[in-house]
């Protein structure tokens, strides 16, 4: 019978203060090991997140709420800015 591994897996959503961006603009954070994207997020943020889709050496979040915003943080110009890319 195979030796079943025991894997530390992130948790499915979560509270964390981003680290840095990544270059498609979504915020960069580690937890236990593994690199987490999350979209909507900006450094030096604290968020909550909830994980979207898992990946080998990465995973991807959506924020859900912001805890302590960041002084970059600016309120897009648009109410569609989210669902729309014009």
């Amino acid at each position: 019978m195979p030796r079943r591994r025991n894997k530390r897996v992130p948790p499915a959503s979560g509270e964390v203060e981003i680290d840095s961006m990544d270059e498609s603009g979504c915020g960069v954070v580690r937890v236990k090991g593994k690199t987490i994207l999350i979209q909507g997020g900006l450094a030096d943020e604290r968020v909550v997140f909830t994980k979207v889709s898992r990946h080998s050496h990465f995973e991807e979040a959506v924020v859900t709420e912001v805890l302590e915003a960041s002084p970059d943080r600016v309120d897009p110009p648009c109410s569609y800015f989210m669902s729309c890319s014009g």
